[in-house]
């Protein structure tokens, strides 16, 4: 109704003032222009925030703050770059701090790059690249390089923190170069046992990890998402 009763009132104002009238219709378009811009350029802020995620963990020794752990996820077109962080440091009986970085880069779906690093009180205990070459992957371990015979890697340990392995039933582990079962427990409740016997839980929400119960012969921590 409302856009029918705006042409025949610029029909009639064309009429009456042909003059007007065309630098009105400039003004329009000109504005039309501009608003069209101004929505492309919202679409694609939007887009790029939905594609970029930043998850913050607390890390917790009882009712005691241990540490912390920080997770990104970058989406770009077909890659796929996930990024951890973890720092702990626990004083009780004795003193204990763990560090790690762990890096995956994923081209239409195929993890192409990794990298794990830890540090346990201060000593380098595992540094390790991985890179698809020639569909095989090439492990850099501290300097010696190696194979492992494995098909394309799609899933690896990182990934467990942006996406529910709801129908997966192992997981690639960059530190122990195999994968890995993984239990589930309960709706969004599953757990991994890795190969020295401690074992991790993970908990989950729309998809995304929001609780992380790790069982170490040396402590037991856990991981909370920041709301």
């Amino acid at each position: 109704m409302i856009p029918t009763i705006m042409m025949l009132l610029l029909r009639r104002y064309r009429k009456v003032n042909p003059e007007g009238y065309v630098l009105l219709r400039k003004r329009v378009s000109r504005i039309a222009r501009i608003m069209f811009l101004l929505v492309i350029a919202t679409g694609i802020a939007n887009a790029a925030k939905a594609q970029n995620r930043q998850l913050t963990y607390t890390v917790m020794k009882g009712d005691s703050e241990v540490g912390s752990m920080y997770v990104s996820e970058v989406i770009s077109g077909s890659r796929i770059n996930l990024k951890l962080n973890l720092d702990v440091t626990i004083k009780f009986l004795f003193s204990f701090s763990a560090k790690g970085v762990e890096e995956a880069v994923y081209d239409n779906g195929v993890l192409v790059y990794s990298y794990f690093y830890q540090k346990l009180n201060g000593s380098e205990k595992v540094n390790k690249r991985h890179r698809y070459v020639d569909k095989t992957y090439v492990v850099n371990n501290k300097g010696s390089q190696e194979k492992v015979n494995t098909a394309a890697i799609r899933y690896n340990m990182i990934c467990l923190y942006t996406h529910e392995p709801v129908n997966a039933s192992r997981i690639y582990s960059d530190k122990y170069q195999k994968y890995l079962a993984i239990q589930k427990i309960a709706d969004r409740h599953y757990k991994i046992v890795f190969p020295d016997g401690n074992y991790s839980e993970y908990f989950y929400e729309g998809g995304t990890c929001t609780r992380v119960e790790v069982n170490n012969s040396l402590f037991n921590v856990v991981m909370l998402l920041k709301k």
